[in-house]
């Protein structure tokens, strides 16, 4: 039989309609031209979008022909669907994927959902039976003298104190210095420099504990605190740290003799040791270096 040109459907698109007669092999020939035509229409220099979607709408309603009249099988030998939009699909994927996760839940969506709400009433139940023991113990407490309320109020007290021990502390700044590195601007004037501390670390023999870090953008001086949680600057905040450190690891070298001990009056003394310094600053360059070299003659040499 010769092919029969396409009526046109409802909604005005090319229909082939199913005939009693309805040649599977024509149809197959006829879905093949479509789809050349739609290849050879896209592919053109000023594509007609008109015409695309016509033959598309064509070749759709041929593969649909050929189901029907092939036992709801379509031309590439699988159960034929009907083409979804990208809102349709993503919609079905939902749907499946909620279907999954409540058989996986309860083995199916209402077994699941009567499980969830007996967990939830058993939580609640359990949450009334909690407050209403405390309720009826606080009565107890008032009617005995107050033991009650005392003794809930005893348990409380290790809580509170343990927090109130331990206070949080704000992060320091961030550094990029490393741990033990002092840095300094060689290009600054002597006083910006950590001329104390360095003399400090000598003193103590840690000098080797620390590494000296050349930085030309920095205006001052700065010590990596060894945590790494920041760092410490100024020469005198520096050179206090450094003693302190030391004498609290039990001092180094002439360490116990410059500082004496861990006391509070150890730590006085250090500090008076710093300020000493600080007051040399204000000296002239040449009374500073004075002072400096008999101060440090007696522990040197002795």
């Amino acid at each position: 039989p010769k092919p029969r040109d396409p009526t046109m459907s409802s909604e005005g698109n090319a229909v082939a309609t199913p005939t009693p007669g309805e040649n599977l092999d024509e149809l197959k020939t006829r879905i093949t031209a479509l789809g050349e035509s739609i290849k050879s229409l896209k592919s053109s220099s000023e594509p007609d979008k008109d015409a695309i979607s016509t033959a598309v709408a064509a070749l759709l309603d041929a593969k649909r022909t050929f189901a029907k009249s092939n036992g709801g099988v379509g031309v590439d030998g699988k159960p034929w669907e009907e083409p979804m939009t990208k809102s349709q699909k993503k919609k079905a994927e939902k749907e499946k994927k909620a279907a999954a996760a409540a058989a996986a839940a309860g083995g199916g969506g209402d077994a699941g959902k009567a499980k969830s709400n007996e967990a939830n009433a058993a939580k609640k139940a359990a949450k009334k039976a909690e407050a209403k023991a405390k309720k009826a113990a606080l009565k107890s407490g008032a009617k005995g003298g107050g033991a009650g309320a005392l003794g809930a109020a005893a348990k409380s007290t290790p809580a509170a104190a343990k927090k109130a021990t331990t206070p949080n502390r704000p992060p320091m700044t961030k550094s990029k210095l490393k741990p033990y590195n002092i840095s300094f601007n060689p290009n600054v004037s002597l006083s910006e420099r950590p001329v104390v501390t360095l003399t400090a670390a000598v003193l103590l023999g840690s000098i080797v504990d620390y590494e000296l870090v050349s930085d030309h953008t920095r205006p001052g001086c700065a010590l990596g605190l060894p945590s790494g949680n920041g760092e410490v600057s100024g020469d005198l905040a520096m050179a206090r740290f450094v003693a302190k450190r030391e004498s609290s690891n039990g001092g180094y070298g002439s360490a116990a003799s410059f500082l004496g001990g861990t006391s509070d009056e150890d730590v006085a003394m250090m500090d008076q040791w710093v300020d000493y310094a600080l007051s040399l600053s204000k000296f002239g360059a040449a009374r500073r270096a004075l002072s400096i070299q008999r101060t440090l003659d007696p522990l040197l040499v002795g």
